[in-house]
């Protein structure tokens, strides 16, 4: 049997210590402790990772390290980890792995430094694989998501300068709307200044500035009536947005 069958043995007998092992440690270390995660979800793709380094071992092709890899970053995003706490998880995973065979002093003792040498770089080689898959996942994630917002930043920026627009327009014409009335009441009472002025143009007079007022006042009340109106709205939907939160926070809603 050559040294790298027996190291395949020997991974393949240390397989579920090396596992429980990390295991401790990574709920102690990692953002596992915060979270409620099965023994199942925590170690996702690490045990048949341990099987993919026996068979490295055995010479044996491993052609599905990347995409394993690459499905622990995506899982280890959607979880919320960050990069530094993947990489933290994995660097630990390879630690457990290298004290795990060098604790066999024996089997380490039979070998030649050639073989050690070459022994290490093989399960380093096919251990950077699957991180740098996961990683590279876990990134490609990270940017879809930022993305994604992104573009919903670009689509709520239309929409407010769409509403900005729609505001200054409304405001030009209500300028204009107010205006409009001021020119004949402006004259009305440049007219009502004169002394030598009729009687009935005197009345002509004060019956423009009282037309003209009341048509401004009119205006003015929709105006009010219309701020009051979305001001109501949205005090509802605040109040319909404050009873979700706490309902779903399990806080029941006043009556």
């Amino acid at each position: 049997m050559t040294f790298f069958h027996r190291i395949a043995d020997l991974i393949r007998a240390e397989k579920d210590a090396i596992v429980r092992r990390w295991r401790e440690e990574a709920r102690a270390t990692s953002p596992a402790r915060q979270l409620t995660l099965s023994d199942r979800e925590l170690d996702d793709h690490l045990p048949v990772l341990l099987d993919d380094l026996t068979r490295t071992m055995c010479g044996e092709p491993t052609p599905s390290v990347e995409d394993a890899g690459a499905k622990h970053g995506r899982q280890r995003r959607e979880l919320g980890y960050d990069v530094v706490d993947c990489l933290c998880e994995l660097h630990l995973f390879r630690r457990m792995l290298l004290d795990a065979i060098e604790a066999h002093r024996d089997v380490i003792a039979s070998a030649s430094i050639d073989d050690l040498t070459a022994m290490r770089r093989t399960l380093l080689d096919l251990l950077d694989r699957s991180i740098q898959a996961s990683m590279r996942q876990y990134m490609r994630e990270a940017e879809g998501e930022r993305d994604r917002a992104y573009a919903r930043l670009e689509v709520l920026n239309g929409e407010l300068q769409a509403s900005h627009d729609q505001k200054d327009r409304f405001l030009a014409m209500l300028a204009h709307e107010l205006r409009n009335p001021l020119a004949p009441i402006v004259t009305s009472v440049n007219l009502l200044k004169m002394p030598e002025l009729p009687p009935e143009r005197r009345q002509r007079a004060c019956e423009i500035i009282e037309r003209q007022t009341q048509y401004q006042k009119r205006l003015i009340d929709d105006l009010l009536a219309g701020l009051l109106r979305r001001a109501g709205a949205l005090r509802r939907r605040q109040a319909r947005a404050a009873r979700g939160r706490r309902g779903s926070c399990g806080v029941p809603a006043a009556v």
